[in-house]
């Protein structure tokens, strides 16, 4: 389908619903000028979808599919007076998309990627990840029209902060566009233009096609505006533009500003950063905010530790995919700190992070700037702030519920010198021993930095992950040879570990051995001449009991609350029924006798392991459908179910329905095989509909003139 205006289409549904994860499903592919539709080709990111580089564009796309918070939105959508809202919309992906409002005024800054992209794109340009669709629903649900929508602010030309420009400005024409003027020529290197004037040209082709006021470069710098009873200041990331001036289009990055009559305030920062002072400009001119966003979503360079400290909010808003990141990396103006010190001292002051990844089965994080800074962020919202150069993935992560840190941390702060790390507490580096940071346990040498690798520490061996974390209950491959470290972090020697291997006096995982037969019976003699005592140990890849003695055990075998069988060889039965005595037994995978649990192969059996022979739950056909029989004969009707994992909804007469179901005044969507839709758009006599993350569709709406009527659903 090719990209136009929404309403000379006459497109008949209007979809406010929320989009479950990193943009729209299997939506129509917008594709004007472009090759092969729904393919990503992400080849200028990096690992994490970070860039480190001074200036480079942050392009991720990462399909995640993990289980995503079922948060909803407790915040109203309805405007109140002299209160300002910033909505930041949410996406599993790294992409810039804001709504301000106040006093049923509207202006957006930035609008996310969108799905089109140039005839023969560049390196780098991203391709199949649009959120335009997401962004035009919720913009529909807010009630925006072009009576009420005052500015749409691109803060600078790339696709992922205002490559949905076009289609946002068709679709509801703004009175006013503001940009920074962008062209090719001002970059001093090729490998840095991808998409951006493609995007730039038909965001200014969209405001002069709806009559919009556009405004490319702001007169004075700050520029001040009004959106209802709110300022909006527009700050300049780079004031003298020449050819060839530019390293990227970060450095003209805009930055906003809003005030609201009651003084609260937020600033919005696009991807300014301080490899060229910025940051370091703007700190003082912007001043004390309640809330901010993450600047070039938490890149190297950005959000730095004094800009932060100036700006101290009490909410910072993260537009990227989870987790929430910053640098770890000494700050390009000032080696002492790190932005991720920085966010990391706000935090445990209690200032309130969320990535928009964190909540993308909503449409929105949605910040109030009232007196309590009324949010939707749930209070059971499980996520996490790391170091994005995931250099130190486990020392450097902390836990965050809520927003906030989910439980006290250690003060002190990571830093980088001489390509190695130090832990900073009240001036003074912690050295010469073990420290729990966070969770993490680490060693320092004396002079104060992270050791990694193997360590010997009062006659006992260590061995730290390259992230500086120490290996605990893990094997642990070094020279070709297996080692193992216990649950105390020591390196295990002369004993049998995890389950029955033996390890020798120097650690070693000894894999040959010898069974031996006397006249009492058998046993297992490893090369150092010890063996194995009451316990159980894996020799040739099977499980063998041992007796205090050293013997090898058979038959039926207890160790502490557990029932094993071991065959004539002392090899455990696993993995398979025992008929014994008249009754039928079930051992597991690891030896275990099976009790009080369904079997693999969906056999119960009783609290003494034994099989019980009655009639479980199944599912059941006749010649009108579908229906499921419970173990006592009866059945579900007129209710949702979950059977295995799935939601079902069984009709009056106990079948099993699927298709549009009516349940009360809400519309559900059930597949062929019966189970209900979630989180999904679906394409219906070529419409979509999107079923929200309770099953329910989103009402459907039509546009009379400017006004949304909710349409009648007749399947």
């Amino acid at each position: 389908m090719k990209k136009g205006n929404w309403k000379k289409r006459g497109m008949a549904i209007i979809l406010a619903a929320a989009v479950a994860a990193g943009g729209v499903q299997a939506l129509p592919a917008y594709a004007e000028d472009s090759g092969v539709g729904g393919v990503t080709e992400d080849v200028g990111a990096e690992t994490g979808g970070v860039t480190s580089e001074p200036g480079m564009d942050l392009r991720e796309a990462t399909g995640e599919t993990e289980t995503i918070p079922q948060a909803t939105d407790t915040v109203s959508t309805e405007s109140m007076p002299g209160i300002v809202k910033i909505h930041m919309v949410t996406s599993f992906q790294s992409t810039n998309a804001f709504i301000i409002e106040c006093d049923g005024h509207f202006a957006v800054v930035d609008s996310g990627e969108d799905s089109d992209y140039p005839k023969n794109p560049r390196q780098g340009v991203t391709i199949g990840q649009g959120i335009e669709e997401k962004v035009i629903a919720y913009m529909y649900r807010l009630g925006i029209n072009e009576e009420n929508f005052d500015y749409y602010i691109g803060t600078h030309a790339h696709s992922d902060h205002i490559g949905s420009a076009d289609e946002v400005i068709r679709e509801f024409e703004p009175r006013t566009v503001i940009a920074p003027k962008y062209e090719d020529e001002f970059m001093d290197n090729e490998r840095v233009l991808y998409d951006n004037l493609y995007v730039q040209e038909r965001m200014v082709e969209a405001a002069q096609e709806v009559g919009a006021n556009l405004l490319l470069n702001t007169p004075v710098d700050p520029y001040e505006i009004h959106l209802g009873s709110a300022r909006i200041q527009i700050f300049n990331g780079a004031r003298d533009i020449k050819p060839k001036s530019l390293y990227d289009a970060n450095e003209i990055s805009l930055g906003v500003k809003v005030t609201g009559s009651n003084g609260r305030s937020a600033f919005i920062g696009g991807d300014i950063n301080d490899y060229w002072g910025v940051e370091s400009r703007l700190k003082d001119e912007v001043g004390k905010v309640d809330v901010c966003t993450l600047n070039h979503h938490g890149g190297t360079g950005s959000n730095s530790y004094q800009y932060m400290m100036a700006l101290n909010p009490r909410i910072i808003l993260a537009p990227r995919t989870t987790p929430v990141v910053a640098s770890l990396e000494p700050d390009v103006h000032d080696p002492e700190h790190s932005a991720y010190g920085g966010i990391l001292e706000l935090l445990r002051n209690g200032t309130q992070i969320v990535a928009a990844g964190d909540m993308a089965s909503d449409f929105a994080v949605v910040v109030c700037l009232d007196e309590q800074l009324t949010n939707n962020i749930p209070e059971d919202l499980e996520s996490s702030f790391s170091d994005v150069e995931m250099r130190m993935e486990e020392s450097s992560r902390v836990a965050l519920k809520g927003g906030r840190l989910k439980e006290a941390i250690r003060e002190g702060s990571w830093i980088r010198m001489d390509n190695r790390w130090r832990y900073m507490v009240q001036g003074k580096f912690l050295n010469q021993g073990f420290a729990d940071i966070n969770g993490v346990r680490c060693y320092f040498d004396t002079d104060g930095y992270l050791v990694t690798g193997w360590i010997l520490h009062e006659d006992k061996w260590y061995c730290a992950h390259l992230d500086g974390s120490l290996a605990k209950s893990k094997w642990v491959e070094s020279g070709g040879k297996w080692y193992y470290l216990d649950a105390n972090y020591e390196m295990a020697v002369s004993t049998t570990v995890d389950g029955g291997y033996y390890v020798d006096e120097t650690g070693v995982w000894v894999q040959e051995g010898t069974w031996i037969k006397d006249g009492i019976g058998w046993w297992y003699r490893y090369p150092n001449g010890s063996w194995p005592q009451d316990c159980i140990a894996l020799i040739g890849g099977e499980r063998y009991s041992f007796d205090a003695r050293g013997y090898m055990q058979t038959g039926w075998i207890k160790r502490g609350e557990s029932w094993y069988y071991a065959e004539s060889s002392g090899a455990f039965r696993k993995s398979q029924w025992l008929f014994y005595r008249g009754v039928w037994y079930y051992l597991k995978a690891d030896g275990r006798m099976a009790v009080s649990e369904m079997t693999p192969d969906g056999y119960k059996v009783d609290e003494e392991g034994r099989y019980m022979e009655i009639q479980g739950d199944k599912w059941v056909k006749d010649t009108v459908g579908w229906w499921y029989r419970y173990a006592d004969g009866s059945w579900p009707s007129n209710k949702f179910v979950t059977i295995e994992g799935k939601v079902y909804y069984f009709s009056e007469e106990g079948y099993r329905q699927s298709g549009w179901i009516k349940v009360g005044e809400d519309w559900y969507y059930a597949e062929t095989d019966g189970s209900i839709v979630f989180s999904k758009w679906i394409p219906y006599k070529g419409t979509w509909y999107y079923l929200l993350p309770d099953g329910k569709m989103m009402k459907p709406y039509r546009k009379n003139n400017t006004q949304l009527v909710e349409s009648e659903f007749t399947p």
